[in-house]
């Protein structure tokens, strides 16, 4: 165990080397800084996953968490809602723990967007001994853009995978469609077992109980509330002892989707709880925003950013000028890339409530230690742990406990 750790500190002063000319946007920080940000983490996990992820956006490398969820297939155990992505990380790890005779490997998923990502997957599975040959183009697939990822594989039509590669391994990547594509496969003749889910996303588990237990009056602000399941994700955590629910959703078609969901559900039809169609930020303004009607909706920052659909200006506040000084006991921030600017307004909050928080810290390369490194400035005496909820690098989450 002394050994780990040290090789574990080792790795951390290797990479702060390139902390702060790289990703670091806090004025001040300083090794030292670095030094008690690590110690305050309260777990040997988030230790290991807060060097993963630093690893991750300073090089883009995905390796050392990748094998953080190999030696630790459980990392989700506590958490019942995760048990698919548990059977595709464990899926993984027999498949690499004894590997079949020689092989090709075949990638196969539908959406371009998700090239990039894969590539970087691939190239870490490749490091560990898997080998892949081919990729099905699907749905008019960009040609150009998969060369681009993947220069040395093979470009195959659906027919010739089903028709010469039905033998081989079948290594899933779609996102929202992987469960859709593995019937499919399976249908056509896939053995079942052959077939491994590269991208397994649920939703963040925001309470878990290992963690935390929720007590009386507890009050919730639910900043990105998408379409309201965090917030009964809640409600049903704190066991309906909970005295208030606020909910943030700025994209329009996201918030009109909380409505109806309210509307159809009776839990949340409960006068403690409040709907605002406003986005979380540092200050009352307007900002564009992109209302894509899922969870990638976001404040747009970059003047070079090319999307042009859905754009409209949407309001936002501060929790500070929203709260008025009344008590929150738990913030929950998933906003895609606003979370600092969000906590920025939400300092005085923070200050005099010491609310537990669970934010996501992935958006921005620059999260894994802004994020942090700003509550401990507020509050020393918080106490952090790091969760991941993917197979991916998506859906990371800091949770801040000042019990």
């Amino acid at each position: 165990m002394r050994k780990s750790i040290s090789r574990r500190w080792f790795d951390l002063c290797s990479l702060f080397k390139k902390c702060t000319g790289k990703i670091v946007q806090t004025d001040g920080f300083s090794f030292s800084s670095l030094t008690r940000l690590y110690n305050s983490f309260a777990d040997n996990l988030s230790k290991k996953l807060f060097i993963a992820m630093l690893d991750k956006s300073l090089n883009s490398n995905m390796l050392p968490l990748l094998k953080i969820m190999l030696s630790d297939p459980l990392i989700f155990a506590s958490n019942p809602p995760f048990l698919a992505q548990n059977e595709s990380i464990a899926n993984i790890i027999d498949f690499l723990k004894s590997p079949p005779p020689p092989c090709d490997c075949v990638l196969f998923g539908e959406q371009d967007v998700y090239f990039a990502a894969t590539s970087v997957f691939a190239n870490c599975l490749k490091s560990l001994g898997v080998k892949f040959s081919s990729i099905v183009m699907r749905n008019n697939q960009n040609s150009q853009l998969v060369r681009q990822y993947f220069p040395d594989i093979n470009l195959i039509t659906e027919s010739e995978f089903l028709s010469t590669y039905k033998n081989e391994n079948v290594f899933l990547f779609s996102r929202f469609c992987w469960n859709y594509d593995k019937n499919y496969l399976i249908k056509n003749g896939i053995n079942r077992d052959k077939i491994f889910i590269l991208f397994d996303f649920s939703c963040p588990h925001y309470f878990p109980r290992d963690i935390m237990i929720p007590r009386e009056h507890e009050i919730f602000l639910d900043g990105g509330a998408l379409d309201m399941s965090d917030s009964l994700a809640f409600i049903n955590w704190s066991c309906g002892k909970y005295d208030n629910v606020y909910a943030f959703e700025p994209d329009i078609h996201s918030y009109n989707n909380c409505k109806a969901f309210i509307k159809n559900n009776i839990t949340l039809q409960d006068k403690r709880i409040m709907l605002y169609n406003k986005g979380l930020f540092k200050e009352s303004t307007q900002l564009k925003f992109w209302n894509s009607g899922r969870g990638g909706s976001h404040i747009i920052f970059d003047e070079n950013d090319n999307i042009t659909n859905d754009v409209t200006l949407t309001d936002t506040i501060s929790i500070d000028k929203f709260l008025d000084g009344r008590e929150v006991t738990f913030i929950k921030l998933d906003i895609e890339g606003a979370e600092l600017a969000a906590l920025t307004g939400a300092k005085n909050t923070i200050i005099k409530w010491k609310p537990r928080i669970a934010i996501s810290i992935y958006h921005k390369h620059s999260d894994i230690i802004d994020i942090p490194f700003f509550i401990l400035s507020l509050v020393p005496q918080y106490k952090l742990f790091i969760r991941h909820y993917s197979t991916w690098t998506l859906e990371t989450v800091l949770f801040c406990i000042c019990d």
